[in-house]
Formats: structure tokens, sequence, C-alpha cells
């Protein structure tokens, strides 16, 4: 009995002492995933720093900070995202570790921080701080940093890497901003020789008036629904990313936008801006006066074009049978009169009557006719002269007005044309019936 208790007893002491050897093998090999997580330790505080030394893959970026702005020290006109620059100081003021991880280690590469280890320099107050940023422990959480090329290593958060290393000096611009995010604030947008305008903008002197389109020194209403889609889209063109700064460049922009907006204090700003192809692979802008070529959605972009087809306000062609007085070619004239008629014992009755070229029409012959004048009704789809021979040109007359109609064919299709707006017809036939009546 006492031989088994002492066989066992040696038994466990063995199993303890396996169980500690794994222990510190485990720890020895990966100290930093698995050491238990300490009070903070501050590294340095960076309040009041005023120049800072950036890594990028593009060289150091230096900057400096002078009447509370930070500037580009080789480029004072660069245009510092001061945000950015001051997520840095924050960052660092102070700048804490989570834990120690080695105090000197003879092989710094392990946590990045090699002879090619990048670093980080703080100057506050004419004292100067390195922070070398080491690679990310992706296991626990965090990026290795030391103060010196060959001290003590900790584990900081992540955020310090992803501020402090920026990409290149694009990385911490302040990107352009072409439009408004605001549509109501939009007051007119060009391209291509087409103006839409927002005359019920708070800037306008007449803000109950609708919008228009303009086009060849002619202005016309425009749709209301359309436009206001246009002017969203404008107001979500936003800049995804800045990739080029300076004066020359090899992008060619066919495309422009101007325009006109208001601003908070009342004021009105004019932004032009010029585009790639909308259809390209990738879309760059460049606003005018400005070294920034940007990218941008090529989607968007062609949402906010405006164009005569889909802008225009939809009108109905004048041709309006009920409310005639006549309709003339140059061969023929169809008159529509009212007579009124006195039937004994009854209230006097309103008959009207249609003629052409003074003979009275049957019923059946005038429906014919007004059928057929009917049957062009159609939407305005744009205020351009189309191509071809005018086949076909009528004058109606109504109690108020007078309008003209061109039917113009290029062979293939017909468009009737009055008032400077165009209506397509799908071919030649659908007036087969007028140019029998009225040539």
């Amino acid at each position: 009995m006492k031989r088994s208790a002492k066989l066992i007893a040696a038994a466990s002491a063995a199993a303890v002492a396996v169980a500690a050897c794994i222990a510190v093998a485990v720890i020895s090999r990966s100290p930093a995933q698995t050491d238990a997580p300490k009070d903070e330790i501050t590294l340095l505080d960076a309040s009041g720093a005023d120049r800072v030394i950036l890594p990028s893959h593009d060289g150091d970026i230096s900057l400096k900070l002078e009447n509370g702005f930070w500037y580009l020290e080789n480029d004072a006109d660069f245009p510092v995202d001061q945000d950015r620059i001051g997520s840095v100081i924050s960052l660092c003021s102070p700048l804490k570790a989570e834990r120690s991880v080695a105090q000197s280690p003879s092989d710094r590469d392990q946590y990045g921080l090699g002879k090619d280890a990048e670093k980080m320099e703080l100057t506050v107050g004419g004292q100067s701080f390195s922070v070398y940023l080491g690679s990310e422990n992706h296991t626990v959480g965090g990026v290795y940093v030391s103060l010196d090329e060959a001290g003590e290593v900790f584990l900081c958060d992540t955020k310090i890497l992803e501020a402090a290393h920026p990409e290149s000096k694009l990385d911490i611009i302040v990107k352009d901003v072409y439009f408004p995010s605001d549509p109501g604030s939009v007051i007119s947008l060009s391209s291509g020789g087409v103006t839409l305008q927002n005359k019920g903008s708070p800037a306008s002197p007449d803000p109950d008036s609708a919008y228009s389109i303009e086009s060849g020194g002619k202005s016309y209403p425009a749709d209301k629904d359309r436009t206001t889609e246009i002017f969203e889209a404008l107001a979500s063109l936003k800049t995804s990313q800045c990739v080029y700064y300076g004066e020359d460049g090899d992008v060619l922009f066919p495309l422009t936008l101007d325009a006109v907006f208001t601003q908070g204090d009342g004021g009105t700003v004019r932004r032009t801006v010029y585009f790639s192809d909308p259809d390209g692979e990738r879309v760059f802008a460049r606003a005018a006066g400005s070294f920034q070529t940007c990218l941008v959605d090529g989607d968007t972009l062609k949402k906010t074009i405006p164009d005569p087809v889909t802008c225009l306000e939809k009108k109905i062609l004048p041709i309006l049978p009920g409310k005639l007085l006549s309709v003339s070619s140059k061969d023929r004239t169809l008159t529509r009169t009212e007579k009124t008629v006195n039937e004994p014992d009854s209230d006097p009755l309103t008959v009207t009557e249609y003629s052409l070229d003074g003979m009275v029409l049957d019923d059946k012959e005038a429906d014919r006719i007004l059928d057929a004048l009917t049957d062009l009704t159609a939407q305005s789809v744009g205020f351009f002269e189309p191509e071809g021979e005018m086949i076909l040109a009528l004058e109606i007359t109504y109690p108020d007005s007078v309008r003209k109609v061109s039917f113009i064919s290029d062979g293939d299709s017909v468009c009737a044309v009055s008032g400077g707006l165009c209506w397509p017809r799908a071919d030649v036939d659908d007036l087969s019936e007028l140019l029998k009546i009225f040539t």
C-alpha cells in the first residue's frame, strides 16, 4: 500500500513537471502573444508638437505647425488635411503601449524593427522623439513599436500605424469638393451648350417660377422631376481618391460641368470641373484652378449631364382639334365653324360644322380628318432642327393664337417641328392620311 502511494505521488510530480516545461516552452516561443495584459505604459507625450515627419512609400513627409495650421515644409501651398495630422498628434499625446514585449532583443526583424524599420519623428519644444514602427501582431492585435533602434519593444494599438504611415502625401491631402451636398442649392448646371436653370432657388429673383432648360439662346420649361434627379446626382458626385497633384498631367478631359450654387451666407459660387470619358475604366476629374486630379464614379457622373432629350417639360404637339378654327396648308384649308340652330319648341342648339376648301364635310369625313390630326399628339423630346425635307407645313389657328407645324422627313422617319420643339414620329406612314387631305 505504501509503495502504491509513492508511485502515485511520483507520477503526479512528473506530470506537473511536464506541464510546467510545456508552459515555459509556449511562453518563451511567443511572449507577445501569451503575456497577460498589464497596465498601459506611457512612451511619450507629443502635446504641443510643432513638427512631424511621417514615413511613406514615396519617402518621408515633413510637416511643420505655423499659426495653428500644418504645412508641408517643402510646399506650403499643398492642401494638408488638418484633421489627419491632428489625429497623429492626438494618438501620441500621450502615446501608450499595451505592454512591453522585449527589453533589447537581438533579433529585431521578428518584430519588423530591423535596420530598415520606418520611423516617425516628432518635435516638441525643440526636443525630438523617434517612434520606430514595426510589424503587426495579427494574433492578439497591435503593432510593435520602439523608441530607438536597439531599445525595448512595445506593443501599441494599430491606430498609430494607420495614422502615422500614409501611402504617400496624397493620403494627407484635403480632397477637392466639387459641388454642394444640398441639391436645392444648385442654381444652374451647364454642359455641352445645354443649361438647366433652377429659377426657384433662393437666389432667384423669381422663386415661384419653374425649372428651365436653355440652349442656342432659347429657353424652354424643363421637366421638374428629371431636373431634380440631375441636381441630386450632382450633389452625390464625390471624389473617391486623389491620384495626382501638380500642374501637368496626361489625362484628357473632354467633358465639362459648370455649376452655380448658393452658399450658407446667401452668396453664390461658380464651380467648373473637367472630366475624362464617363465610360472609361477609371474616371478622372479636375476642378478649374486646382492641382488635384481625382477619381469619381462614372455612373454617377453620367446621371449629372443635362440633355435636351430627357430634360424638357413634356408638351403635347399643339394640334387641338376641338379648339381650332382652321388648319391650312399651301394647298388646302380646313375650317371649323359653329352655328346656332333654332328649333321650334326647344332651346337654341349649337352645331359644329367643318368644311374643306369651302365644301361642308359630312360627319364621317370630318371625323376622319380630326382623327388624323389627333393621332399626331406626342411628347416633345428636344429643341433641335431635324435634317431632311419638309413634306408638309400646317398653320393652325386658334381663338387666341396661331401655331405653325412643319413635318420634316429624312426618308425613314418624320419629325413635327413647332416653336423650336421637335416631336418625332415612328415613320412617314403616320402622315399618310394628312398628306392625302392637305396636299
